[in-house]
């Protein structure tokens, strides 16, 4: 029996290869396409680690309104990236 394959991307990672584990001090941006997260806010930030931001907080990622999304993560030291486009459903 052989282990499962590694999710791809890794937790921590928006695409294979993109964790920066040298940077331990950049401050990461989450901004919401449109709409606001459940917190009231359309960005939420987070202080690397190791390469790893971690945003926290019971409704820092949290989008209750239905619709069509896309987060963008920026960065004054990294590349930014945009997600695809994902939408929220009613329950």
């Amino acid at each position: 029996m052989s282990a499962p394959a590694p999710k791809s991307p890794a937790p921590g990672t928006l695409a294979p290869g993109n964790l920066v584990q040298a940077d331990n001090s950049s401050t990461v941006t989450l901004a919401l396409s449109s709409g606001v997260f459940a917190g009231g806010t359309t960005t939420v930030s987070a202080v690397a680690v190791n390469g790893l931001a971690t945003f926290s907080g019971s409704s820092a990622l949290t989008v209750n309104k239905t619709g069509s999304y896309r987060v963008t993560a920026s960065s004054a030291t990294l590349t930014t990236a945009t997600s695809a486009s994902f939408s929220v459903l009613p329950a």
